[in-house]
């Protein structure tokens, strides 16, 4: 076998390693960004017996949890991701929302949630903005995203918060509908299996057919740019 091999900017399961461990003796599932290079690596072998392990192993950056009153967090415990560096990037060029929002007192927040593992793996759980909280109700947007793309029709969808004052707490949805389907069927289709699945706050108050999402490099959508998008279009009519 090969001794090693390097995976980032997508979450390893252990279905993928096990497939690569037929190749290599060790899988190296590193957790980097552009704003902090390769911040630290869970690293995946087998046992004698076939069954695939994780270890989690620091590199030179210090990677937290911490809750929300900035607290770290022991194994277990969900809580947002930070990482610090001796070469962490000042910050981004011409965008002081975005700068605010991830850089604080000399860390960067890349935007993850996540908690360590009995074995000291970094475990990532999802998206900050995947936690949407509703009039002090917090839902799993990730939970939502998955009713609304599993309803015939629906190529791909979202949802999100209204960004505008005169929606508070309001849950909008964005949905791209697959060709050759009727846009109206397909939306009367969805609200009856969100009617069906979801509980009264995580039904959608506005479903919106675009024609595409804003993607991160992971491959997830990029909620707050949804509410940028949405802003932009205020003024026009929910489907």
């Amino acid at each position: 076998k090969i001794r090693e091999i390097h995976l980032a900017g997508s979450n390893l399961s252990d279905e993928l390693a096990l497939k690569l461990l037929t190749s290599f003796e060790h899988v190296v599932d590193l957790y980097a960004s552009t704003e902090s290079n390769r911040s630290f690596k869970n690293v995946k072998s087998l046992t004698v017996d076939g069954i695939v392990t994780t270890k989690g192993q620091p590199l030179d950056s210090i990677v937290q949890i911490i809750d929300p009153d900035g607290n770290t967090c022991g194994a277990g415990i969900e809580g947002v991701v930070r990482v610090k560096n001796n070469y962490l990037v000042k910050g981004y060029l011409n965008n002081p929302e975005a700068e605010k929002a991830s850089f604080r007192n000399g860390w960067f927040y890349p935007g993850d949630r996540g908690k360590w593992g009995s074995d000291g793996q970094l475990v990532i759980l999802g998206r900050t903005d995947d936690v949407i909280n509703l009039g002090g109700v917090k839902i799993n947007g990730t939970e939502v995203d998955a009713v609304l793309q599993s309803v015939d029709g629906i190529a791909d969808a979202v949802c999100f918060k209204s960004p505008l004052p005169k929606e508070p707490d309001t849950l909008i949805a964005f949905v791209v509908i697959e060709k050759d389907v009727d846009p109206q069927t397909c939306i009367d289709r969805l609200r009856k299996t969100c009617l069906a699945t979801l509980s009264t706050r995580q039904i959608p108050a506005k479903i919106i057919e675009v024609t595409g999402l804003p993607k991160a490099q992971k491959g997830g959508t990029k909620r707050w740019k949804c509410q940028n998008l949405y802003e932009q279009k205020e003024t026009q009519e929910p489907v």
